[in-house]
């Protein structure tokens, strides 16, 4: 069965508000003129049903149900291909009857209109003897030669021709420069009395534009930002829930993200983009299991040096310039990519279908408990990757030059650190749907309260292997009697059941649902609803967006991949190699204590100790430079990178989780944890490589 696109034309689809064009006559392709086809077409394929005398239109590819039917329209050609004849039908009022196309064309391009150019359209008898009417009837002839004055008379003909005289020409010394005056180069030593070349003029207009589109921010060791270039004055004013900011990055090309959904093209086994944030498919299919919602990022290009004073300056451009390097997110081993794609929200828990290992959506748990080998494997189940090194050092040189700010906190949040608290149950109960804690507890914990109860979810276990993760429903007062005593308390309702054990079973607080920043007004900000970054109750127990993306810091910390610390004792001494792997898109293969697996070493660049100050560091070993890790030294602190002394391949994870990284978020980095180690506290996040 054919489609609609091999009858008609590509379908394009285009985002609304765009504007189409074309023009003539109307024709609609038609699969059948009889009954519903089968075999495989494409939603928007059409057929005329002969015994409802309607058009059919399809919803859905391959099938005919839900279709919408409407009455054939007048003066619209259908066109049918009856097995490779091409046949034409138009509507009379009862039926579809078959028509000469050449005959509605003949009679629709005969024209009255003798002044017509067109070359389609033909002249009636009475638009030549109009035309003939019009004709020009010379006058006398005369001697033929050129002249710079001539006479002409009302019929536009030319009569006579004279010679000029000094009397014709007017003084032009008031309105015409001298070309002494002309200048080469604009400057700003340039005067009104001097005009420039069309060249001058064009340098000039180019460095503007260049200096617009190249963004730079230079810091000092002591942490001094000073924006330059296109980064000059734009200013950036968090969002919230209830008021827009400002942002005056979000229409440069480097910024000018947009949100999809991605899903799984089964046939290729390759992850693809199914439509835009802002249309039909979008809309009807954002909240389903296996379409992933995620944050498209254009190319860039990015220049990262120490300056002779020590200052550290990063630009940023989005053009090809020399000594630049591509985005570290955008270069795929040699493969260039235009745009990458990062999930909007942490890879969460898919309840809502058995078959779908994890979601990218809002409303649902984040997932953790999951090792990053795990998390790798998982997401490419879907043709997606998981969040690594690359992605991260994008985002740190995006948020670096935006912010001019090392430490996001000062800028938009905190974004959910400080609400981490566990408590034990009161009660026991088998097979229920809460869990009960004494308000003694709930009021002693760093509770996440300034956020609402259906944006929270809690952890229940008893041991932090063994908890599980759930959506809260409700929490309201309730009194128990504990030890023989009325004491009051909080029933949590959740979306699942437990089975709980007086003063045994764990309560973890202070993870959030995704989706809790969907109503901030911008790409940048936080749901404050009590909270702001001035540091009032709310501070850092609310999640927030940066450059669009929900948790970059914050709510669970995430796991890197493609990076390990590599921490060696010799004699009582440790030392820590921080590991690469080369080509992170290829097979999930971490190293072992004795097998690097080919990933390269970043020697001593990573301290041993803990709690260290942050500080840039160039890399000569990659491609890219590697900028995220901690330092022994400098100015930029605030917030801690934490590594160990014990032996081991250490996973990495960034971004703060509840309880630690306050300060610095996307900059926050701890190697401390083995491979296999899956804290309840941390979580990923999942990559869209176009393509691959």
């Amino acid at each position: 069965m054919a489609n609609i696109d091999e009858i008609s034309r590509p379908l394009i689809f285009k985002p609304a508000g765009a504007k189409g064009g074309g023009g003539g006559q109307k024709q609609i392709p038609l699969l059948s003129i009889t009954t519903a086809p089968s075999g495989t077409f494409k939603r928007g394929s059409r057929y005329y049903n002969s015994t409802t005398k309607l058009i059919y239109t399809a919803t859905a590819d391959n099938t005919w149900d839900n279709a919408k039917s409407a009455t054939p329209e007048f003066g619209v050609i259908y066109v049918y291909d009856d097995n490779g004849t091409t046949k034409y039908y138009e509507w009379d009022g009862d039926s579809l009857v078959e028509t000469d196309l050449e005959r509605f064309q003949l009679i629709a391009n005969k024209t009255n209109d003798y002044t017509s150019t067109s070359g389609v359209t033909y002249p009636t008898s009475k638009a030549l003897s109009d035309g003939l009417d019009t004709k020009i009837t010379k006058n006398t002839s005369i001697t033929g030669g050129t002249k710079c004055k001539i006479t002409y008379d009302a019929k536009g003909l030319v009569v006579a021709g004279e010679d000029l005289a000094a009397s014709d020409i007017p003084d032009i010394s008031s309105t015409y420069e001298t070309k002494s005056n002309k200048i080469t180069e604009i400057t700003e030593e340039s005067t009104d009395t001097q005009y420039a070349s069309a060249k001058a003029i064009r340098d000039y207009v180019t460095n503007k534009i260049n200096d617009y589109k190249e963004l730079a921010v230079e810091m000092s060791p002591s942490g001094v930002f000073v924006r330059q270039l296109g980064a000059i004055g734009r200013n950036l004013t968090p969002s919230t829930d209830v008021a827009a900011g400002v942002d005056d990055f979000k229409n440069h090309p480097i910024f000018e993200t947009y949100d999809c959904l991605v899903t799984l093209n089964t046939e290729t086994g390759k992850a693809e983009e199914f439509a835009p944030e802002g249309t039909y498919e979008f809309d009807s299919h954002v909240g389903l299991p296996g379409y992933y919602v995620i944050t498209m990022f254009p190319k860039f290009y990015y220049k990262l040096g120490i300056l002779d004073t020590g200052n550290i300056k990063i630009s940023l451009t989005n053009e090809p310039k020399t000594g630049y390097k591509v985005s570290p997110a955008h270069d795929r081993e040699g493969r260039i990519v235009d745009w990458i794609g990062i999930g909007k929200y942490v890879i969460g828990e898919e309840s809502a279908d058995a078959n779908e290992p994890f979601a990218v959506r809002s409303g649902v748990c984040p997932k953790t408990y999951t090792s990053v080998e795990a998390f790798e494997t998982l997401v490419r189940q879907k043709g997606l990757r998981f969040f690594g090194y690359k992605e991260m050092l994008m985002i740190q040189l995006l948020a670096t030059v935006k912010y001019a700010s090392l430490n996001w906190q000062s800028k938009i949040s905190q974004g959910n650190t400080n609400g981490w608290t566990n408590k034990k149950a009161v009660t026991t109960a088998s097979d229920v749907d809460y869990v009960i804690l004494t308000a003694t507890d709930w009021a002693a914990s760093t509770k996440i309260d300034t956020v609402p109860a259906t944006m929270q979810c809690v952890a229940i276990g008893n041991s932090e292997a063994a908890a599980k993760w759930y959506k809260v429903l409700s929490i309201e007062d309730v009194t128990e009697t504990i030890d023989g005593v009325e004491t009051a308390c909080k029933k949590i309702t959740i979306d699942g059941t437990v089975s709980t054990t007086a003063n045994t079973t764990l309560v973890y607080l202070g993870m959030q649902l995704t989706g809790a920043t969907d109503n901030v007004l911008g790409a940048d900000g936080e749901n404050t609803g009590g909270g702001t970054i001035s540091g009032t109750s709310g501070q850092g127990k609310r999640m927030c967006k940066n450059l669009g993306i929900e948790s970059l810091v914050g709510n669970c910390g995430q796991n890197l991949g493609g990076i390990v610390n590599e921490v060696k004792v010799v004699d009582g001494v440790a030392t820590a190699t921080m590991l690469i792997n080369p080509n992170p898109d290829g097979a999930v293969d971490y190293p072992t204590t004795s097998d690097r697996k080919g990933w390269i070493a970043i020697t001593n660049k990573v301290p041993t100790t803990t709690r260290n100050n942050y500080k840039f560091l160039p890399s000569t070993d990659l491609a890219q430079d590697i900028f995220l890790f901690g330092a022994t030294s400098g100015g930029f602190t605030g917030d801690y990178q934490y590594f160990t002394t014990s032996a081991g391949i250490k996973r990495v994870f960034y971004g703060g989780a509840c309880g630690a990284g306050a300060s610095l978020g996307g900059f926050y980095l701890a190697c401390d944890y083995g491979l296999s180690v899956v804290p309840r506290h941390n979580g990923g996040r999942c990559v869209f490589v176009p393509g691959l």
